[in-house]
């Protein structure tokens, strides 16, 4: 074990095993449950009850107070600033009673998610290696060879490169053709591999046991290995058209790049890794309208009545407005000539989108279109061709669903989300109604000729069997894979919308 000195001020990798010098940390700022510990830092107070056994750190790391479980005084803790409150409940509350005294030092490793305690010099142990019996089954830790490299179907995952190191990691994580992967199934199992299987630790496999090793030596080259992945997820963002802060994640990269050609040491070595761990967040490709954005059906016919209806939003609090759109007959677009519908003429012409684009951007809100895909209050009106079937008693909801088998409906689809994109300059797209009515054992739905007859063809069924599905439903042999099949026409559909927008943006 190599020892190092990490000044404690700064708010970790070990054996496995929780010992009086460390202890894994179940979430930051969060709710604390039964039998977790969690760390609450940058905020004002902790808002949890007295039920927990809290120790609160200053800037310096040095535990300031202690307040035992059922305290009054251990209700809603403020946070120092700079500082932490650690609290812990369960199984976990006697770690916190035996070590984390008046006086004693703390570190905190958000990477590894782990809470040190320090000597009274500030030294502790994070480097070492750790070792799990493995196998190439689903079990406590499953191993992938590089020849049989493939994605984890779920469970958190490391990911080894050809010279044996770790190069990625994560839950349901993409492994790379050609690297290798470990795979912890169980919770307690995946927190051994987040405290002791960092990017950058070397692993090695013998015997059916795989061990992995982080030393002082390891730093620059987990850094470096970081910024890589953070730059994959960047460039792969820019290729999407993701709607990210790119600006932000360039800098820190750029930071990072920095930091690792200086001995910056394990605190903030790991600090940077968990920044650049979190860069999909800057990245993601959606905007955030938090809980302050409504759905709202428009009903405006001028742009007077358009702007009050937003500036009210904006007075109300709301910084979003998400626009309801059917999906084609009724819709409040101006639809050109030719189109198989035409906007609803209680509008007039006007156009409905464009005045609140300019709207919402004169007041400095958030403006989205949430596009019904299948539903449509006047189907059997608009189109009773394209509509899916019912198995028998009918409940009146098949008479208001397109069906996904309908090729005519998805080239129509498709062709309206077309025009929609090209002409309006939206912030997003959000499918609302992207399945089937409901399911009861009086109508289930999906009974259309269409959906039977590629249905039986995919299957090599006749015909007549399959409709027998809709009066035996669960007893039915079939059951599994017609369910499986409508779901797929489902996804389809909402595929095709998603790769045209993103061919147009």
């Amino acid at each position: 074990m190599l020892a190092v000195l990490i000044l404690c001020s700064v708010f970790a990798f070990a054996p496995a095993a929780e010992t009086s010098a460390y202890l894994f940390i179940d979430g930051e700022n969060v709710t604390r449950l039964v039998n977790t510990a969690v760390i609450y830092r940058g905020i004002s107070s902790t808002g949890q009850n007295q039920w927990g056994q809290n120790a609160v750190a200053d800037a310096s790391g040095k535990i300031i107070a202690v307040y035992e479980g059922g305290n009054a005084e251990g209700a809603d803790i403020a946070v120092p600033e700079g500082g932490a409150v650690i609290s812990a409940a369960g199984t976990k509350a006697q770690w916190l009673r035996e070590n984390l005294k008046i006086g004693k030092y703390v570190f905190y490793d958000p990477y590894t998610s782990r809470l040190f305690v320090c000597s009274a010099e500030g030294v502790f142990e994070p480097y070492g290696s750790f070792s799990a019996e493995v196998s190439g089954e689903d079990g406590n830790y499953r191993l992938v060879s590089a020849e049989e490299s493939g994605n984890a179907v779920y469970g958190y995952t490391v990911a080894i490169n050809a010279d044996g190191v770790v190069a990625k990691r994560g839950y349901g994580i993409e492994t790379p053709e050609g690297y290798s992967s470990v795979t912890a199934y169980e919770e307690s199992t995946a927190r051994d591999l987040i405290m002791n299987a960092p990017v950058g630790a070397y692993a090695s496999v013998s015997g059916g046991k795989v061990t992995f090793t982080f030393e002082k030596a390891m730093l620059k080259r987990a850094l470096t290995l970081s910024v890589g992945e953070a730059e994959e997820k960047l460039a792969a963002a820019k290729a999407g058209f993701y709607d990210g802060d790119y600006a932000y994640a360039e800098a820190l990269t750029e930071e990072a790049k920095a930091l690792a050609e200086t001995d910056a040491g394990y605190g903030k070595t790991l600090e940077m890794m968990y920044r650049l761990e979190g860069i999909e967040t800057s990245l993601a490709d959606r905007n955030v309208f938090e809980l302050r954005s409504a759905f709202y059906t428009p009903i405006e016919t001028g742009d007077a009545e358009v702007a009050l209806t937003v500036n009210a939003a904006k007075a109300a609090g709301l910084n979003g407005i998400v626009l309801k759109l059917t999906n084609g007959y009724g819709s409040f677009l101006p639809l050109p000539e030719g189109f198989r519908f035409s906007q609803d003429e209680k509008f007039g012409g006007f156009d409905v989108l464009r005045s609140y684009i300019d709207a919402c951007e004169k007041a400095g809100i958030g403006l989205e279109v949430c596009l019904d895909v299948f539903y449509n209050e006047y189907a059997a009106a608009a189109e009773p061709a394209w509509l899916t079937k019912p198995n028998g008693d009918e409940s009146g909801l098949s008479a208001q669903f397109f069906s996904p088998a309908s090729a005519e409906f998805n080239e129509y689809i498709i062709g309206y989300v077309d025009y929609l994109i090209r002409n309006y300059e939206i912030k997003g797209l959000v499918l609302d109604w992207a399945r089937y009515p409901r399911f009861s054992e009086n109508c289930d739905l999906g009974y259309d000729a269409e959906t039977l007859s590629r249905f039986a063809k995919e299957y090599s069924l006749d015909e007549n069997a399959v409709y027998d599905i809709g009066t035996r439903l669960f007893s039915h042999p079939n059951w599994s894979d017609w369910v499986e099949f409508r779901t797929g026409l489902v996804t389809d559909t909402v595929e095709k919308i998603s790769e045209k927008v993103r061919e147009l943006r």
